[in-house]
């Protein structure tokens, strides 16, 4: 079940089928979408893939070893009896999953007031474009101003 991978192991690729789970032992490994390192995982014991396995949907990241690294490996079939056999695994799942729903949730609600800070930016450089405007009306800044007036009605 415990597997040595060598760095640079591909352990499953983004949109995969294979529904096996895997447990990190030791080592680390890099969790890839879009062609992005969007993660690094380093802690032993940690789930890679558990979200695919569990749902049965295929994986919506590529994982990769970033150094030498011991992993276990589940097969599908095994997973259920693998988690009835094993005292707290459950358990230990359903943590790993609550704190990466609870990273994802602050990491979106950074996101938005990143967008707000932006919205208000914007607002605040075409407010300052139209007195500018209004102090010399160019036909430069008339058409900036034109070219951005959808986007600011968007925005309010």
């Amino acid at each position: 079940m415990t597997r040595r991978f060598a760095a640079g192991t591909v352990l499953f690729a983004q949109d995969d089928t294979t529904l096996d789970l895997f447990i990190l032992m030791s080592g680390k490994v890099e969790v890839i979408k879009e062609g992005q390192i969007i993660s690094v995982i380093d802690s032993p014991g940690a789930f890679l893939g558990e979200i695919s396995t569990l749902l049965g949907q295929p994986r919506s990241a590529l994982i990769r070893t970033a150094t030498a690294s011991r992993i276990v490996c589940i097969p599908e079939d095994q997973v259920s009896s693998f988690v009835q056999k094993v005292p707290g695994i459950g358990l230990r799942l359903a943590r790993q999953l609550a704190q990466r729903l609870t990273e994802t949730t602050n990491t979106l609600l950074q996101a938005r007031e990143i967008g707000r800070r932006h919205q208000t930016l914007y607002l605040n450089l075409y407010n300052e474009l139209s007195r500018q405007l209004e102090k010399n009306p160019t036909p430069e800044l008339r058409a900036l101003l034109e070219r951005h007036e959808t986007v600011r009605t968007d925005l309010t």
